[in-house]
């Protein structure tokens, strides 16, 4: 009796260990763990591929931009040239040739232009004298000038143009070498260039009563002591002005002023009181015509 209890308590032990490995084989399915693998896999394959053709269609594209590019700049390269020459043959009359012209009709129309044209846009003299004066600006001689007779007498001499063109610049600039003032010979002749329009020549002049030395070995003008500028008291009304193709005539009476008294320039005769107006002398004082061309003094009566 004893030997069958035992028997009867064994085996429902054995029924639970089998229960238990049926249970872990239901829980752990190879198969749906192989299917959700080959579906990740594939899922990053196709990731991959799409990126690496993404990257190969992009460098594609930045290599077509490159090409596309340079040809834009090689075709707007050929139109600038081809439109400069055409520009060219346009000014040397090429394609009249090809056109018929009446050439009475054009003539009579360029002259009723011309015509039409110069009644609206003649200026009046106060514009004319405002659209010019700046020509005399940097044309100044001082009364104490060794060279105010030549002046007045129309005499452009070397010397005076020499004055002319040192009493245009800014002193301030000027190199200064201990006691000595130095003008380098290019500075000066940009100067002389801006005034007048015939060949620079080097010479030894005087600016109110200060020797100016050109000296070769330097291609300078050398001043002994610091060069000051001397104020002009010579006053210039502009009476006409004349425009003649591309040459400017400038007419002006001129006296010197001091202390509101008005002088003649040359003799120093004193004419009467100052009051902003030279007019009511006009019969006694310097008449001067200045004319330029291309904005170069070229003559002086």
């Amino acid at each position: 009796m004893a030997r069958t209890k035992k028997e009867t308590k064994s085996e429902p032990k054995k029924v639970t260990k089998k229960k238990k490995v049926e249970e872990v084989q239901e829980t752990v399915d190879v198969e749906e763990i192989k299917k959700e693998l080959t579906i990740y896999i594939d899922k990053e394959i196709k990731r991959n591929f799409l990126n690496e053709i993404e990257k190969a269609n992009k460098k594609v594209i930045r290599e077509k931009n490159k090409k596309i590019f340079m040809k834009n700049i090689i075709i707007l390269i050929l139109i600038a040239v081809i439109g400069f020459l055409l520009y060219q043959l346009y000014n040397v009359n090429y394609f009249d040739k090809y056109f018929i012209h009446d050439n009475k009709t054009t003539n009579t129309e360029l002259k009723e232009t011309k015509s039409n044209d110069s009644k609206e846009k003649d200026p009046t003299k106060e514009e004319l004298k405002n659209k010019y004066k700046y020509l005399l600006d940097n044309i100044s001689i001082n009364e104490k000038s060794k060279y105010l007779d030549n002046y007045y007498n129309g005499d452009l001499t070397n010397e005076l143009k020499c004055y002319l063109t040192l009493n245009s610049m800014d002193f301030n600039k000027l190199s200064l070498d201990k006691n000595y003032s130095v003008i380098k010979e290019d500075d000066f002749i940009n100067y002389y260039n801006k005034l007048f329009d015939n060949d620079y020549s080097s010479t030894d002049f005087d600016y109110n009563g200060k020797k100016i030395t050109y000296i070769p070995t330097l291609s300078s003008y050398v001043i002994t002591n610091k060069l000051n500028k001397d104020k002009s008291n010579i006053v210039r009304v502009i009476t006409d002005v004349k425009v003649n193709g591309d040459e400017i005539t400038i007419k002006t009476l001129e006296a010197v002023v001091k202390d509101n008294q008005v002088y003649d320039v040359t003799s120093s005769t004193e004419l009467g009181s100052y009051t902003n107006n030279l007019n009511k002398y006009s019969d006694k004082l310097n008449k001067v015509t200045y004319t330029f061309k291309d904005n170069k003094l070229i003559n002086l009566k």
